[in-house]
């Protein structure tokens, strides 16, 4: 499923559409956790295409929270040399992207995205 909504963004669909639990292909990209300089090359493509890094899913996470999730520094460092990155934005639980590396073992992670 999320390796689809990634192929339908690269197919012409716009880089914010939804998919399944409200994630866009930026969230997707970001959270995988394998191939992580991959995952940010496709992070750049879908920002510079205009995908909104603070557009969270339904449970309130944004592109960056599982970048941190899934210690995806590559992914979180792309994220967060884009302007408009809002690192301060918390999920519905009242956790940023840093306490949530923070929380899964990540310290680097915590510190990148503080």
């Amino acid at each position: 499923q999320r390796q689809m909504c990634i192929r339908d963004w690269f197919m012409g669909a716009p880089p914010g559409c939804p998919h399944q639990g409200n994630m866009t292909p930026l969230m997707i990209a970001a959270g995988r956790s394998y191939q992580s300089c991959q995952a940010a090359g496709c992070v750049r493509r879908l920002l510079a295409a205009g995908a909104d890094p603070n557009r969270a899913d339904s449970d309130g996470w944004t592109a960056l929270h599982f970048a941190c999730l899934n210690n995806n520094e590559e992914a979180a460092r792309a994220l967060l040399a884009e302007p408009r990155t809002d690192r301060t934005l918390r999920h519905k639980g009242g956790k940023t992207a840093a306490d949530v590396a923070a929380k899964r073992g990540h310290p680097g992670l915590a510190a990148l995205a503080r």
